[in-house]
């Protein structure tokens, strides 16, 4: 894989600012959502890692 081109990564960056300065509102209920998701995927893995750990302790 090759590294992105500067332009692209110019793009995204000006992107952001945009969206930051014409939408704030928009771009804190994107963090927000962001936020609530990757709390969900962190305790799904949490809890999985407790299911494999207690099936473990079970096995035994």
């Amino acid at each position: 894989s090759h590294p992105a081109p500067k332009w692209t990564a110019h793009i995204m960056e000006t992107t952001v600012v945009a969206a930051w300065l014409l939408a704030p509102s928009y771009f804190s209920l994107l963090l927000t959502i962001q936020r609530e998701e990757k709390e969900q995927l962190l305790e799904k893995s949490v809890q999985k890692q407790v299911e494999i750990l207690n099936w473990r302790g079970h096995g035994d």
